[in-house]
């Protein structure tokens, strides 16, 4: 039994127009550069869609029994058991090819309206093949019971137990595309030699990107139960089946902006210095999981990343050594999942009533880093390092089971290290 086979042919065109160059600089422009850009790809894949039933309906005293020796220990001596075995799976392969392709075009501008002012803007759209796994699985749905809290039960929230469908394969799925937009300023004032501005603007849509509906129905069972396809129920309301499997969400934004301010200066003997700050904001990441449904956004909790982040950062260079100071500051966020009240937990610290999460402000983190290279003339460098070289603690909170978020601080506290290196 073979694993699905996939062809791939990709064909790619760039066109780069200086339409202001240096030679012809107009009033209002002092260059202006078009970049066009576009690639085309085709995909061929070919594999099963299920055609293997791993559920066997042969009673179990029905199954194949396989003789194996064990020790007896009130014989003391070997004896013959028989041990049942899982039927063999029933194979019915259902071979099918999918074919797919798509344009990935790319629009760059970069245009200088002043010898101090470049600003640069871009438009791409790329797309990403669902994986084989998910196109393809020779294993057919299975079907078992699961046990959740219905949010929208006709009764209120409570704990219901029934069955689902898993498909482990979606032959349906429609390619990941996404759309790309940045705008880009920066600004190297003439009037004052080593100072640079810059701003950053930037905008993802991703459009029909795959994800497996069981992670949203274990983590927000709010939304996945008003997607449609995933919860089935009757005409009082009451849950009655599942299914769970790889599906296209119809669109995912995420929007940033960056802010950098550096300056650059010498200080005779001392060296020269060039302090930096840079600032970044996520103005909004959500995901739409269908038309219809409230958008699920989770910024600002652990599930996403920061807000915001400010970085500071000190470098120094002077002769053969070089040296770099960087101090990181994390806002605080929401751990919306810090503890899940179950039913017997009623009346027991914050559990006012069950099957609900309790919610913890999580504080800021700011650290300090530090690197430091010292090159001699034989080519023999020496580098020193320091990650959180202040030991600072990490802020009250609870992830997986520890007390501490390892997505945002290292449990080893203060790290420092050493290195040689030598070039030939």
């Amino acid at each position: 039994m073979a694993e699905p086979t996939q062809r791939a042919e990709a064909y790619f065109v760039e066109t780069a127009i200086p339409v202001i160059g240096p030679s012809n600089p107009q009033w209002w422009a002092k260059s202006l550069y078009l970049t066009i850009q576009n690639r085309y790809d085709v995909n061929w894949t070919w594999g099963s869609a299920g055609g293997v039933d791993i559920q066997s309906n042969l009673p179990y005293s029905e199954w194949p029994v396989n003789s194996i020796e064990v020790w007896d220990p009130e014989t003391n001596e070997y004896t013959t058991i028989e041990v049942p075995l899982y039927p063999e799976p029933e194979t019915q392969l259902n071979l099918v090819r999918a074919r797919q392709s798509k344009q990935s075009p790319r629009v760059g501008i970069r245009y200088k309206p002043t010898e101090d002012v470049v600003i640069r803007l871009s438009w791409s759209r790329a797309f990403q093949l669902p994986l084989p796994s998910q196109l393809f699985d020779t294993w057919d749905d299975t079907e078992w019971f699961f046990t959740l809290v219905d949010p929208y039960d006709p009764d209120g929230p409570q704990q219901v137990r029934v069955p689902y469908t898993y498909k482990w394969y979606n032959d349906k799925l429609k390619p990941e595309s996404s759309d790309t937009r940045s705008v880009s300023v920066q600004w190297t004032p003439s009037a004052i030699e080593g100072l640079l501005m810059e701003f950053d603007w930037s905008t993802v849509d991703f459009q029909n990107r795959v994800e497996n509906s069981s992670s949203l129905v274990f983590n927000n069972p709010e939304i996945a139960f008003l997607v449609p396809g995933i919860a089935e129920r009757n005409e009082r309301g009451d849950l009655v089946h599942l299914t769970f499997g790889p599906l296209n969400v119809s669109e995912k934004r995420n929007t940033l902006i960056e802010g950098r301010v550096s300056y650059r200066f010498g200080m005779g003997s001392l060296g020269t210095f060039e302090p930096e700050l840079r600032y970044t904001r996520t103005l909004e990441d959500f995901t739409l999981y269908a038309e219809g449904v409230p958008p699920l956004s989770k910024l600002g909790t652990q599930e996403t990343g920061d807000r915001y982040r400010t970085q500071l950062t000190l470098y120094w260079d002077r002769n053969n050594v070089r040296g770099n100071l960087f101090v990181r500051y994390r806002p605080g966020y929401l751990n919306d999942k810090a503890h899940y009240c179950s039913f017997t937990q009623v009346g027991v610290g914050r559990c006012d009533e069950a099957w609900k999460w309790i919610s913890l402000e999580v504080g800021s983190l700011t650290t300090v880093d530090a690197t430091l290279t010292y090159r001699m003339e034989n080519n023999l460098e020496f580098n020193f390092g320091g990650r959180n070289i202040l030991n600072r603690d990490a802020p009250n909170t609870i992830r997986g089971g520890v007390p501490y978020d390892p997505t945002r601080w290292d449990a080893r506290g203060r790290v420092l290290s050493m290195g040689l290196k030598y070039s030939l």
